[in-house]
């Protein structure tokens, strides 16, 4: 439940035109640049969608691996 959360925040900083807090484009920049990155090496990565659940399955996991 919280990835999809995570996900969903993920994705609304990336999508272009959202609201007035994610349009400061510095404040996202290291995103944009890693998900460019993402975007030319894996061939499976399709979308903003499919990278935001990427990361965020990634930090979820990462999470509860650093707990046990």
């Amino acid at each position: 439940m919280k990835a999809r959360l995570l996900a969903g925040v993920i994705e609304k900083a990336l999508v272009p035109g959202g609201d007035e807090e994610n349009k400061n484009d510095e404040q996202n920049s290291t995103l944009h640049d890693q998900f460019h990155i993402a975007f030319r090496q894996l061939s499976f990565l399709t979308s903003v969608k499919n990278f935001a659940d990427i990361c965020a399955q990634f930090i979820a996991y990462g999470m509860f691996a650093a707990s046990a």
